[in-house]
């Protein structure tokens, strides 16, 4: 199965190596969800995803159990496009006399589609104050992905148990027949060249240290552990008591288009 979302860092063209080192396991557990692209593609019996951005997770709760509301809402959405009404749909989160978490769970799923698929590159960003800042696209039309996709999307997360919220607390209940996948916001390869913008909360040097202290915790209980990240001296320094492998990974996702291409990233596995 596809990702029916684009979302900046998918793991789509990393997936040959992802797959190569996918352990069996009873359960699988995804904290920092994106787009899925692993998920979609193991299709497995029993997962726990998750994911800190409370729009994307929206957009999977509607898939999971609301898609026939959802499919009316995005075609609301494609039906009034143009460069006004994405201006109007995106500073919803900027209204006086609305919050985005009063908003239903379709409602807020759509916006976000409808925003990832018009917006420019299909990258979904927000500013530190939580407002979406994606700009316009300036494509005439949004084509949305095909009910059978969403559909099949659906039936998989039925069996899916879907978090909210800190990566921390989503792996709380991983065991010895888990498989964890931890595809956190990349170590920055240069001064310029971070992006952790899918939600307000950054993820710095503190925080990719917090993980690493996860992924112990994790492995003594004996859990099997993936971790992707960039690959810089700092990433290969901090895991450097687990198997660590360097690969080649296609990014179509960059403002300047000179800078997409194959990059180096890091898998470290426990196993």
């Amino acid at each position: 199965m596809k990702p029916f979302l684009k979302w900046a860092g998918g793991k789509r063209q990393l997936l040959p190596e992802l797959l190569k080192r996918v352990p069996k396991f009873k359960t699988y557990f995804e904290p920092f969800l994106g787009g899925g692209a692993l998920l979609f593609d193991l299709m497995p019996e029993r997962a726990i995803i998750s994911d800190v951005n409370s729009d994307l997770i929206c957009c999977y709760l509607a898939v999971q159990f609301q898609l026939d509301e959802l499919l009316a809402a995005i075609e609301i959405h494609r039906q009034n496009h143009s460069a006004e009404y994405f201006q109007s749909i995106r500073s919803i989160d900027r209204a006086v006399d609305q919050s985005i978490a009063d908003m239903g769970t379709v409602d807020r799923a759509a916006r976000l589609m409808y925003i990832n698929r018009a917006c420019f590159n299909g990258i979904w960003r927000v500013s530190k104050a939580g407002y979406c800042n994606s700009p316009f696209g300036h494509a005439k039309t949004v084509n949305f992905p095909d009910r059978s996709l969403l559909k099949q999307a659906s039936e998989l997360l039925k069996s899916c148990t879907i978090l909210s919220g800190d990566y921390i607390d989503a792996v709380a209940t991983a065991d010895s027949s888990s498989f964890v996948y931890f595809d956190p916001p990349y170590d920055p390869v240069s001064k310029t060249a971070s992006f952790t913008g899918y939600s307000i909360h950054g993820f710095n040097r503190c925080y990719q240290e917090q993980l690493k202290n996860i992924v112990d915790r994790l492995t003594n209980r004996g859990c099997k552990v993936m971790v992707s990240n960039s690959y810089t001296d700092y990433v290969r320094e901090l895991y450097g008591d687990y198997n660590c492998v360097k690969v080649l990974a296609k990014r179509a996702i960059n403002c300047k288009v000179d800078r997409r291409g194959s990059v180096s990233e890091i898998l470290i596995t426990n196993y």
